[in-house]
């Protein structure tokens, strides 16, 4: 799938569609267009502009529904999206306990708390949305590359 496929089929086609399929190219594409949306929106309007807040609003419904699509295409129910809050948040705990033990101070924790959940969401993030789909019809409809 090509670039400005993806965003039309995440935009238009699919905005509220949390059945069938996404494939990998159709989700990364869409997450490089709605960043880059983003980030230019921050420069040119503000970071924190009701602009800006608006636009993370808007596309907050389709980066989810095709986060859903993704994990149907590797045979996951859309539910196991909570686990990519739930579980790197659980890293930021264990984080800031090894923070406070090593450190003793609260800033320690608080940058140690910060690091577990980028480094456990980024570990979700790839675990479950850079591997490949199954082959063929899942329990989630047709492979969306045939």
């Amino acid at each position: 799938m090509t670039f400005l496929k993806a965003v039309d089929t995440c935009l238009l086609d699919k905005f509220f569609v949390f059945r069938g399929r996404a494939s990998r190219s159709e989700f990364w594409y869409f997450m490089l267009f709605q960043s880059m949306l983003q980030m230019a929106c921050a420069v040119w309007l503000g970071h924190g502009s009701i602009y800006s807040i608006f636009l993370a609003a808007i596309l907050a419904v389709p980066t989810v529904t095709a986060a859903v699509r993704r994990l149907h295409d590797i045979d996951r129910p859309g539910w196991w999206l909570l686990l990519l809050h739930v579980l790197p948040a659980g890293a930021a705990m264990a984080g800031a306990c090894i923070g406070m033990f090593i450190y003793g101070t609260r800033e320690a924790v608080i940058i140690d708390t910060g690091f577990g959940f980028i480094a456990g969401y980024i570990v979700m993030m790839v675990r479950f949305f850079c591997r490949p789909g199954t082959e063929g019809e899942n329990s989630f409809g047709p492979d969306p590359e045939a």
